[in-house]
């Protein structure tokens, strides 16, 4: 099906609505009702959109982590013993009068940080998660670290941070 573009004031609309959409076409009913309609809606004026207010790109540092401790008896080798342990990096201020939603796009890998995400892997025994936070006035970025068997090497990552026009809950 084609797409039709509108822009101007909605006909027979009370109180008179301007709008600007692009739907599919066939009749016009995503026009006057846009919600009943969404599958053939490809833009509409009418719907809170959120909207890029700021980006910025930053690089973070993890720290090279060895896999050996202090626990053996007469010297013995304790690399079978897991360590983990956290990092906190303070990635950008935002500048924001309110705490923005925000995405975090790792430009590396073309992937977005969401929930808890690998970002370095060595192997099934030692790897890194990250997740991203935002306060009042910052971008954080918590790394979780574990290493058993094989050591994990120091790693930079380029990161994109977007903020939005809406607040973060």
């Amino acid at each position: 099906m084609s797409k039709v573009l509108f822009a101007g004031k909605v006909p027979g609309s009370n109180p008179v609505q301007t709008v600007a959409s692009i739907y599919e076409g066939g009749d016009d009913n995503p026009l006057y009702n846009p919600t009943g309609h969404i599958n053939r809606i490809y833009f509409d004026s009418r719907f809170d959109y959120l909207n890029i207010v700021g980006q910025t790109d930053v690089t973070v540092n993890f720290d090279y982590q060895q896999t050996t401790q202090d626990c053996g008896k007469k010297g013995k080798d304790c690399s079978l013993i897991p360590r983990s342990g956290t990092n906190t990096f303070t990635l950008h201020a935002h500048g924001q009068n309110y705490r923005p939603a925000i995405a975090v796009f790792d430009l590396g890998t073309s992937r977005g940080v969401a929930g808890n995400r690998f970002i370095h892997a060595v192997n099934n025994t030692s790897f890194r998660l990250v997740w991203a936070l935002i306060d009042g006035a910052y971008v954080y970025l918590r790394e979780r670290w574990f290493v058993r068997q094989t050591p994990l090497p120091a790693k930079s990552v380029n990161l994109r941070i977007y903020y939005f026009n809406k607040p973060a809950n």
